[in-house]
């Protein structure tokens, strides 16, 4: 590897570690809910620098790619001959607008038909194959690492359908959704779902070589726009005959993965490394927290205008009670755990995981009444609760709210905390009108007009994204529903 190169990835492993983003809890063989985007970038600029000739320097003394495909025109020539395949039609030339970047010297820009077997595949009915059968699925190998997740048998996974047989040593690439990134080496043979290919290169062309070129973003980006079909993209056998792939001689084919194994085992360790150390600091983080949340006192025993919780102060006179003295003690708890907190905030919240935590813990506290101080000149809940009672009270009577059937009393045993002095639990119900939504039909759905309706897609954690997915309803009908109209102010 060229040493400013070599420089660029090793001297800035803090920046390639700490880039960082949440991901999706959909799918299998997944750790946590962080992607670590900058290794992921990473592993893309390996595979992108092995495929331009960046990685490794080139021997003057290989043979040129241009002697590869002369040996790869007789073997495919043999084998016409001896009617193991058929002659195909040949393949269009390659225009330099079609060529994704610039090759080393000796290098070639060949068809991926041109030097595979791609789509030439043999079928398995579930007849022909033993107990023993390897049968491999797309959900067996993980996106993007291509790790394989688990190996199933015919036994294990019976199958009724067609399935693509395979043999040691070929590459097996998953043609649907290409995004997902999902290409590996059989390390036995076996049969494999359709929307996998298997296939292997001609003359002297490595599977891993093969594999690695699959990967690269210059190879995924042609695949995904490449593909037909809305619901399933796949990348169409034809669409993939077509695709570019650099030709380079064997001697340099094995340098390069050689090169690529070693690199990705470091990042393969730099990823472990970085989650474990992210799970530790996690931990810390919301253990910190959680002691705000369970030690704290009721904000009530913080005197008024004093809001900071470092700031709490406890006196001891002759007066005091034993409860006096446990929330001192409870106070001093708090106090240690916020100076500790306070003094180490910007190490502790780095992480949008760390963040989210933070908030969680303030919208706690502040349910808890711990976050503001309370003012003993407030009117207490229960005299709220009976305005909300005479207000429900009066909307009966006038006909806009029907006569509900009493909600239980709340016992102790529901309460998840203590609240303080003049706060009430309530359930929800006794102090809100909950409306359900209304299904309209697709053929009330006009082009333009002022009544949008608001769906699942519009509605986001903290905001309403209404200009997403805009559907609109006329007047009329807007006004025969008009009992699910949105108000302002509404939850």
């Amino acid at each position: 590897m060229n040493k400013p190169v070599e420089h660029l990835i090793t001297q800035h492993l803090d920046i390639w570690t700490q880039a960082t983003e949440a991901k999706s809890t959909a799918g299998r063989g997944t750790r946590g809910k962080i992607n670590l985007l900058g290794i992921q970038k990473l592993r893309e600029l390996i595979l992108e620098m092995a495929v331009r000739g960046l990685l490794v320097p080139q021997d003057p003394n290989d043979e040129p790619a241009s002697e590869l495909l002369k040996k790869i025109a007789a073997e495919k020539a043999q084998l016409i001959k001896d009617g193991k395949i058929k002659k195909s039609k040949p393949l269009p030339e390659i225009t330099d607008n079609e060529k994704p970047f610039e090759l080393p010297k000796g290098w070639e820009w060949v068809r991926l038909g041109e030097v595979t077997n791609y789509g030439e595949v043999q079928k398995a009915e579930p007849k022909d194959v033993s107990h023993n059968t390897w049968v491999l699925e797309l959900e067996d190998v993980e996106k993007i690492t291509s790790k394989l997740l688990q190996k199933n048998t015919f036994a294990e996974k019976p199958f009724k359908s067609s399935k693509n047989r395979f043999e040691r040593g070929d590459v097996i690439y998953g043609k649907l959704r290409p995004y997902l990134d999902k290409v590996l080496v059989a390390d036995d043979s076996g049969v494999c779902t359709t929307e996998m290919i298997p296939f292997r290169g001609y003359a002297l062309i490595e599977a891993e070589y093969l594999r690695l070129v699959l990967k690269t973003p210059y190879f995924i980006e042609y695949a995904n726009s490449s593909t037909h079909g809305m619901n399933l993209p796949r990348l169409g056998t034809d669409k993939a005959k077509l695709a570019l792939f650099p030709l380079i001689s064997k001697q340099e084919q094995a340098r390069i993965v050689a090169k690529v194994d070693e690199l990705m085992a470091l990042c393969d360790a730099l990823e472990a490394q970085t989650l474990d150390s992210m799970a530790t600091h996690q931990t810390l983080v919301e253990t910190l927290l959680a002691s705000l949340v369970q030690s704290a006192p009721s904000r009530s025993h913080v005197p008024r205008g004093n809001a900071d919780p470092a700031a709490t102060t406890s006196t001891n006179t002759s007066t005091g009670s034993h409860a006096q003295h446990g929330n001192q003690t409870v106070g001093l708890r708090n106090n240690q755990a916020w100076l500790l907190i306070a003094q180490h905030f910007d190490a502790l919240f780095t992480t949008e995981h760390s963040i989210d935590t933070l908030k969680q813990t303030i919208l706690q506290l502040a349910v808890m009444g711990k976050l503001v101080p309370q003012d003993p000149n407030d009117e207490p809940a229960s005299e709220l609760l009976k305005k909300i009672a005479a207000e429900k009270a009066q909307l009966i009577k006038d006909g806009k709210l029907k006569k509900t059937k009493p909600l239980p009393p709340i016992t102790d045993d529901e309460k998840p905390f203590d609240l303080p002095n003049g706060w009430e639990w309530v359930r929800l119900g006794d102090l809100s009108i909950t409306k359900g939504g209304f299904a309209f039909k697709s053929t009330e759905f006009v082009q333009r007009s002022n009544f949008q309706v608001v769906r699942m897609g519009n509605v986001k954690p903290d905001s309403l994204l209404l200009d997403n997915s805009q559907v609109f309803i006329d007047e009329n009908t807007a006004n025969s529903a008009n009992d699910y109209l949105i108000n302002h102010n509404d939850t």
